[in-house]
């Protein structure tokens, strides 16, 4: 499973790992309680400050905005890569369960169980939905991941779900979620203990390194030759 955790699904031999790039990324803090209060954005040093930073310490549900093609699903999928390998510096190595489900291929409606059936057992799994709820609860600590929370709210009402049930507290109350989706799919309501955080997009500085980690593999020389072309 370490190695399957992939970016693009028809690149079999590419891992996230060695393509992802930690890029630039905000929060917004709000002014005010209500879901019409303005507020203004700040910078967070990392990828892994919406679960360190003492600003978002309170969270629960991490609203992660980005415009098609910033980097969400690979963001999200390095989270999985990082719990999966209990890498050391990541604030979720110490996770005792990660669901991570691709919202896009989820029917509106289906039960969290049947999700997590479909999308993670094996085809011959003799588990339950008690099952599986009861493993959840029985966990100290559970982060969910819902990636593509867009592509889901554009198949219609998905208001009564579980899905929507998750994110906004009324189900699994315990668990942290993190949910990407775009700027204009936000969910429609955004329930107590929910920060947005939102990616910036790639500097020059990101790109670079992009190119020279995921491009060329590190040559440095070509990344250099690439870099010279793009400036022409």
């Amino acid at each position: 499973m370490y190695n399957g955790v992939q970016p693009v699904s028809y690149i079999r031999e590419r891992c996230v790992n060695n393509v992802f790039i930690d890029s630039g990324i905000e929060y917004f803090n709000k002014e005010g309680k209500s879901q019409t209060d303005r507020g203004t954005w700040h910078k967070l040093d990392s990828y892994n400050s919406i679960f360190t930073d003492p600003r978002l310490a309170h969270a629960m549900v991490y609203v992660l905005l980005g415009e098609p093609g910033y980097g969400k699903s690979t963001l999200a999928l390095q989270y999985v890569y990082e719990w999966c390998n209990r890498c050391h510096d990541s604030p979720l190595k110490g996770v005792e369960m990660l669901i991570f489900l691709r919202l896009r291929y989820l029917k509106r409606g289906v039960s969290i169980f049947n999700a997590i059936k479909q999308s993670l057992l094996s085809s011959d799994s003799t588990l339950s939905d008690d099952d599986i709820a009861n493993i959840i609860k029985s966990c100290k600590s559970v982060v969910i991941v819902f990636d593509g929370f867009d592509e889901y709210a554009s198949q219609g009402d998905s208001s009564k779900d579980d899905v929507m049930k998750i994110i906004e507290r009324k189900m699994f109350r315990k668990c942290k979620v993190v949910l990407t989706t775009r700027p204009s799919s936000k969910p429609p309501i955004l329930a107590h203990k929910t920060e947005q955080v939102r990616l910036t997009g790639f500097d020059d500085q990101a790109r670079e390194r992009y190119i020279l980690k995921a491009v060329v593999e590190g040559n440095s020389q070509a990344a250099t030759t690439i870099l010279r072309v793009r400036k022409i």
